[in-house]
Order: C-alpha cells, then sequence, then structure tokens
C-alpha cells in the first residue's frame, strides 16, 4: 500500500499510457489510477474493480469518489459504504482521517446518506470506546467527531473536557449548545489552563457569578482580567481598580493594569517581587507611564531577570540612556542570550549609526557570520536621515569600507560602496 502511494508519477499520469503497462502486471495499481481519470466512465469501471477485488486499504480511492461530479460514481461508491463502512478497523480511519474532514466539508455531500452513515458511525465508535482510540486521532479530527456527538445529543462532554487540545474544548462555549453548562463544566471551563478558552468564556452571552468574576479579575492573562473588570463594572458596579487596591500582598500589584503615573511607588515594589510575572507587570507600568523612572533601576539587574523582563527593558531603556551609558552595560546585554551581541548593536544603532559601524566593519572585515552581514544590511538600508560626522571617524570609515569593496561576496561589496557613500555625504559637524 505504502509503495503504491509512493509512486506518484504513476498515479497522476495519462490513464491511456499506464493501462498498457500496468493491465496485467499490476491491475490494482491500474484501478487506483483510473478512479481519478478525467472520463466518469473509466472511474466508474475502475472503482467497481476495487470494490469488487477489495483489498485493505483501498477504502482512501472509493471514499474519496463519494465527492465525485458524476451521479453513477458516487452511487459506486455509496452502496460500498453502506455495506462495509461500519466494519473498518480504526486503524483505517485513523490512515484517512484528512479524507474523511475533506468530505465533511463538501457541499456536494450535504445531507447525503452515506455521509450521514459514516458520521453515526464515528458517534457509534466513539460512545463504544469512550473516546479513548480517538485519542490517537488529530485534534481537527477530534473536534469533528465531538461536534456529531453534541448535534445528537450524545454524553461526550466530560471526554471534550478532558481533551488536551483546547480548540476541542472551546465546543462547549459555542452558542445554542443544549442543554446550557452545569455548574461543575462552567467552573472546569472558567480555570480552563488555556488562555483563549478562559477569554471565551467571559465573551459568551450568559450570567456571571460575582465571586468568578473577581477570581478571573486575579488571572494572571491580561485580557482576562480586563474581560472580568469590564464584567464587573456592568454587572455588579463594582470598581477594579478599588479591588485591586484593597487586595494585600502580589494581588495588590495588579493596579499596575491602569497604568497610573501615581501608583509609581507600587510599580516599584513590584519589581521586588519573588514572582516574575509581577515583576513584568511592574515594569510595564513604569515603561508606559514613568519611563524616566527607568533611568534610576538597576539596569543590570533588569537585564539579567526572566526573558519577559529583558524584552521589556532592552525596548525601553534606549529611549532614556545614552550611548555611553548603553555601551557601559555591554557585557550585560551581550550575555543576557546567545543573541545578545546581536541585540547589543541594534541597540548601538538606534542611538548612533556611525558608532554601530565604527564597531562591525572591522568584524566584516574578518570574515563574518551570516548573520551580522544581514543586520548590517539591514540597518544601512534603512537609513534615512545622516548625523554630522566629524574628520577621523569619517576618514576611518571611508578607509575601511573600501576594504569591503574589494570583498569576494556581493553583500559586502555593497555595503562596503554604501558606507562610504554614507560617509563622504554626512554633514559635518556644526561649528
Amino acid at each position: 500500500m505504502t509503495d503504491m502511494r509512493d509512486q506518484f508519477e504513476a498515479r497522476i499520469g495519462d490513464y491511456a499510457t499506464c493501462e498498457r503497462t500496468l493491465q496485467h502486471k499490476d491491475p490494482r495499481l491500474l484501478a487506483w489510477i483510473g478512479t481519478i481519470a478525467d472520463s466518469g466512465y473509466i472511474r466508474e469501471r475502475s472503482l467497481r474493480g476495487l470494490v469488487e477485488n477489495f483489498q485493505s486499504g483501498d477504502e482512501n480511492r472509493i471514499l474519496l469518489r463519494l465527492a465525485d461530479w458524476v451521479p453513477e460514481v458516487r452511487a459506486v461508491a455509496a452502496e460500498w459504504v453502506h455495506a462495509h463502512f461500519c466494519s473498518l478497523p480504526n486503524s483505517a480511519l485513523l490512515d484517512n482521517e484528512r479524507l474523511l474532514l475533506y468530505l465533511a466539508r463538501k457541499h456536494l455531500l450535504a445531507g447525503n446518506p452515506a455521509l450521514q452513515l459514516i458520521e453515526g458511525n464515528l458517534v457509534d465508535r466513539l460512545e463504544r470506546d469512550g473516546g479513548k482510540d480517538l485519542a490517537n486521532f488529530g485534534p481537527e479530527f477530534r473536534k469533528y467527531v465531538f461536534a456529531l456527538a453534541l448535534s445528537r445529543g450524545s454524553p461526550a462532554r466530560t471526554w471534550i473536557l478532558d481533551d488536551p487540545e483546547p480548540r476541542v474544548r472551546l465546543l462547549l462555549l459555542e452558542p445554542g449548545l443544549l442543554p446550557p453548562l452545569d455548574a461543575d463544566e462552567a467552573m472546569r471551563l472558567r480555570k480552563d489552563p488555556s488562555v483563549r478558552v478562559r477569554r471565551l468564556w467571559l465573551s459568551a452571552e450568559r450570567e456571571f457569578d460575582r465571586q468568578d468574576l473577581i477570581e478571573l479579575a486575579f488571572d494572571r492573562d491580561r485580557g482576562v482580567r480586563a474581560l472580568a473588570r469590564l464584567h464587573l463594572e456592568r454587572t455588579c458596579g463594582e470598581d477594579g481598580y478599588a479591588l485591586y487596591a484593597a487586595a494585600e500582598g502580589d494581588r495588590s500589584h495588579f493596579v499596575a493594569d491602569y497604568q497610573r503615573p501615581e501608583d509609581l511607588p507600587r510599580f516599584l515594589e513590584a519589581l521586588a517581587s519573588k514572582r516574575s510575572a509581577v515583576r513584568v507587570l511592574g515594569l510595564r507600568a513604569i515603561c508606559a507611564c514613568c519611563p524616566e523612572a527607568l533611568r534610576n533601576l538597576d539596569h543590570r539587574a533588569l537585564l539579567a531577570d526572566v526573558r519577559k523582563v529583558r524584552a521589556l527593558a532592552l525596548i525601553h531603556l534606549p529611549t532614556v540612556l545614552g550611548l555611553k551609558e548603553i555601551e557601559s552595560l555591554r557585557d550585560a546585554i551581550e550575555g543576557a542570550r546567545a543573541s545578545g551581541p546581536g541585540v547589543f548593536l541594534k541597540l548601538v544603532a538606534r542611538k548612533s549609526v556611525w558608532r554601530f559601524l565604527d564597531l562591525v566593519l572591522d568584524q566584516l572585515l574578518e570574515g563574518p557570520p551570516a548573520t551580522l552581514v544581514g543586520l548590517v544590511s539591514q540597518t544601512v538600508a534603512g537609513v534615512r536621515t545622516l548625523a554630522p560626522l566629524e574628520s577621523g571617524p569619517r576618514e576611518s570609515l571611508v578607509r575601511r569600507s573600501r576594504q569591503l569593496a574589494h570583498s569576494e561576496l556581493f553583500q559586502l561589496r555593497w555595503i562596503g560602496c554604501e558606507v562610504e557613500f554614507m560617509a563622504r555625504t554626512a554633514p559635518e559637524p556644526p561649528a
């Protein structure tokens, strides 16, 4: 079977040509090729041949022809489905799960008795094994079968809630679900590990319990907290800011969501928390409403913190620090992660393209990695306005860029020509 599927050229070849070579040598492969021939007569004849001499794996070709545009071909496939589909092993369904999803989406098969039989059998299999075999299938197929089960009133909700894929669990939040969620189901969805599920639980049209909303107002996800505060204000008339301000411990630091400058002392306290999520909250608020306060923070500590804290620091520190201050942090920036050297160069480029070029030209002349060449090319191409350049650095840049212009690599030659032009045309510093 695998060998047959691998013979791609043979399967898409002209049927008449294949017939001459395969008629006696491999009639089964010829029948497979015939089921996708241009002629409806050939497709019907080949399909009948597969049905009459059925072997494991032929269900793929037969099921595919359920969506054929010729009624007679569809009828042959439908007859086989009614007679044999229910006896197929689960392994055959696993091999053809993408094909079954394709058939389910075909408008031509809407209301087709053969497809209805397939869907009914899938639900029966689900109920017989309690969803155990379904776990071997992909998430889209599981979602498809669970949706069928829900539409038929099958007791599939527990299996859906236990599914590891959030997209599957979202079935229980679709509009029109009957009967509505019970208290246990609602609690499991409210506490779901997936942010998307929790957000959609809050977005659904339903009556919300005040205590549930308060719990979600302290969720680790900003979007969930914002939705919970919105419902608290609309349904209970409660102010989220007052709720956070009255909280104790790390929970009080959620006032950072409001990013009010008068709460700067709270934000600074949050930076001392042992919980990284709280430190991120505090730093994000400082960057948004009190960026000047960044000057007084321990920059090295920020750059040695968790990824989200480092990312915020690297984005916002160049807005308040000068070039010399950034260069003094070079070891901390480069040591923070594997891409640190490139990050440092990007920060320098934000402050001074001339200092950036002074740092990278020697590296380019020594045989640079491709990542550095790409970074320099991107930076040079993005320069729109040239800052003044003194004569000493100008001559140094021109000399080194001329050396690059003789490189064997086209990209380095391009960089050399561009940098020389930039250095020659840059304005003189004001007297």
